[in-house]
């Protein structure tokens, strides 16, 4: 197979991914420029920009997931119902939801596929021992959910040390944070795959996660009232999850060995017993071989 790439504004997490699956399958690549025509290949993927599919109808078109946060009017300009050749992506199933419950269907159909994480970057260090601050990752969230949180780490003389994506941080540091905290905590906003968090799951930090329910809980973005998840990509070996203050700092009853300990608490305790293995998950779930079949499927 020879795929044309047509890139603009590409998010270079999804086009290092994306170029692991192809090489994985064993197919050649190049990115659009002038000298490229679209009918010396077989699929072309546009991740930002509608193409006119009706033209093409020996070519397979696969397009998203960065036109726009829900579907405007770019997606009529594919015309992907005349030929049948054209799919438009998101990386989860709350945000393909999300999408077609808009009606975008009767222009082009939308399937699910996410990128793989590189696990190779985002590793754990061996015979590291995890006595570093912990990783606060904090996303467009209410100021006094990130105060609440900070407090009682305070309280418990828990050091830690902030990402924040608004403010942006340097990849290296990140990995070096994650590469020695003993687990992490995310205020995370929606997501519809979650690089940062997949990357701290790969690098083997367990997470205690404040997870959004709807996309109007995030800060400074006037979204709409639409269901949405922190977490599309999620087990139990990952860690906890919580959606209310309450949660996070009350005493909850679970089992009678966490009798009078907060959610905070327990899984703190948890971590200290090894109850968690999010990087097992990671290899699991977001490894570029079960992405490349993932890809092909959507041809």
């Amino acid at each position: 197979m020879r795929v044309l790439i047509c890139t603009s504004n590409f998010h270079h997490k999804n086009k290092e991914g994306i170029e692991a699956v192809f090489k994985n399958l064993g197919w050649s690549f190049d990115y659009y420029d002038a000298s490229k025509k679209i009918e010396n290949y077989d699929i072309v993927y546009s991740p930002c920009h509608p193409i006119d599919a009706s033209q093409y109808p020996k070519q397979r078109f696969i397009f998203g997931p960065h036109f726009s946060v829900f579907p405007d009017s770019r997606v009529t300009q594919i015309n992907a119902k005349v030929h049948n050749n054209a799919v438009y992506i998101q990386p989860s199933e709350w945000a393909r939801e999300a999408w077609t419950s808009l009606g975008v269907e009767q222009f082009i159909p939308v399937k699910t596929f996410c990128f793989p994480v590189n696990a190779t970057k985002f590793a754990p260090l061996a015979n590291v021992e995890r006595n570093g601050p912990v990783v606060v990752y904090y996303k467009r969230r209410k100021p006094d959910e990130l105060r609440l949180v900070l407090t009682e780490l305070n309280k418990r003389n828990i050091r830690y040390i902030i990402f924040s994506y608004v403010k942006g941080y340097k990849e290296n540091d990140y990995i070096e944070a994650l590469q020695k905290a003993p687990y992490g905590i995310w205020i995370d906003a929606h997501e519809s795959q979650g690089f940062a968090t997949l990357e701290a799951l790969s690098c083997d930090v367990p997470l205690l996660v404040w997870s959004v329910r709807n996309m109007n809980q995030e800060e400074g973005t006037g979204h709409p009232s639409v269901p949405a998840t922190s977490i599309p990509y999620w087990d139990k070996r990952c860690g906890e999850v919580f959606y209310e203050a309450n949660e996070f700092i009350d005493i909850v009853n679970v089992h009678e060995t966490d009798k009078n300990k907060s959610a905070l608490d327990i899984f703190v305790n948890r971590v200290k017993m090894g109850n968690y293995a999010p990087r097992a998950y990671i290899c699991e779930y977001m490894c570029v071989k079960k992405h490349a079949k993932a890809w092909s499927y959507l041809l």
